[in-house]
C-alpha cells in the first residue's frame, strides 16, 4: 500500500512526498520524494540539494518522538530519491506508547531546506557544452576553458564520476593545511592522476597539491618549533620557581643569622 502527498511548489518545482509501507507490521518504510510531472518539467541543468526531515510523532511526549534527517540531491535523471529512516520501535503499535493515538500513527515530513543549484533552466534552459559536459557557467571553465578538452569516455556516469572526483579534490584543497593528514594528500595526489588519466588537463591541480604540501610541511615544522619551545619554556620556568624557593630560603637564613647579641648573651658562660 502507498500513500502520497498532494503536489506542492517550492523554488519553481512542483513536489510530491509517497510513502511505501513494508508487511503489516510496520516493519519500515521507503519514503520517496519527487519531482511531479518530472519527465515533462526538468531539463538537462536541472539541480537540487534538499534537506528532509521525518518525525514519527509521539503523542505523549515530543522527545520520545523519532526524528530521521536525510540530504539528498536531485538532477534530471534521478527526480525521485529515496531517504532511510530509522526503523519503528517494537512497540510502535502499543497503546501506552503515545504512538498510537485515535488509532493513527501520525508522520511528518518536512522540507527544511532546498537549495538551488542550476537555475539556468529558467533563463531558457540554456546552458554550456564542454566537450559533452552540461555545465552552467564555472570558476572552473572559465578560467580553465581546455579542461575537458581531451577527455575520452563519453560515458555519462564515468564524466560524473571525474567531475565529482574534480570538485573533491579541490573542497580538499580549500581545507587548512594542518587540518589535512599525509594521507589525505596523497589521496588527493592519486585523485589527480586518476582524473589526468581520464583526459582532464589538470597540471595547475597537481600544483596546487604540491603548494599545499610544502604548506603543510611548513605547518607541521612550526608547531613542532612551537610545542618544543613550550617544553623549554616550562623546563626554565621551573627551573626558575626552583631558584626562587633557594633565593627566599637564603634570604631567611640571612635574615636569621643577621640579628645582634643582646647584653645579656654576651655575658652568658657557655
Amino acid at each position: 500500500k502507498q500513500s502520497h502527498s498532494d503536489p506542492f511548489l517550492i523554488a519553481g518545482s512542483r513536489w510530491r512526498l509517497l510513502a511505501l509501507r513494508k508487511g503489516t507490521t510496520f516493519e519500515f518504510f521507503y519514503q520517496y520524494m519527487g519531482v511531479a510531472d518530472s519527465c515533462q518539467s526538468l531539463t538537462s541543468t536541472w539541480r537540487r540539494h534538499v534537506k528532509l526531515r521525518l518525525t514519527i510523532v509521539n503523542g505523549i511526549s515530543h522527545k520520545r518522538s523519532i526524528v530521521t534527517d536525510s540530504d539528498l540531491y536531485f538532477d534530471e535523471n534521478l527526480p525521485a530519491c529515496s531517504y532511510p529512516t530509522v526503523p519503528p520501535p517494537f512497540n510502535l503499535l502499543a497503546r501506552d506508547a503515545g504512538f498510537l493515538v485515535c488509532r493513527e500513527i501520525t508522520i511528518v515530513i518536512e522540507v527544511v531546506a532546498l537549495e538551488v543549484i542550476d537555475t539556468s533552466d529558467n533563463d531558457g534552459g540554456k546552458s554550456n557544452d564542454v566537450n559533452g559536459f552540461q555545465v552552467l557557467p564555472s570558476q572552473i571553465f572559465e578560467i580553465y576553458p581546455n579542461i575537458a578538452t581531451e577527455v575520452r569516455s563519453m560515458n555519462p556516469c564515468l564524466r560524473k564520476t571525474y567531475m565529482n572526483l574534480l570538485l573533491g579534490i579541490i573542497e580538499t584543497l580549500c581545507q587548512l593545511p594542518g587540518e589535512l593528514s599525509d594521507s589525505d594528500l596523497d589521496e588527493a595526489s592519486v585523485a589527480v592522476s586518476y582524473v589526468a588519466q581520464g583526459g582532464f588537463k589538470v597540471d595547475w591541480l597537481e600544483k596546487k597539491v604540491k603548494e599545499v604540501k610544502e604548506k603543510k610541511k611548513k605547518v607541521d615544522t612550526g608547531k613542532a618549533r612551537l610545542q618544543q619551545m613550550e617544553q623549554d619554556f616550562q623546563e626554565l620556568n621551573q627551573k626558575r620557581l626552583d631558584l626562587k624557593d633557594l633565593l627566599d630560603k637564603e634570604k631567611a637564613n640571612d635574615l636569621a643569622a643577621n640579628v645582634p647579641l643582646s647584653f645579656s648573651d654576651v655575658l652568658k658562660k657557655f
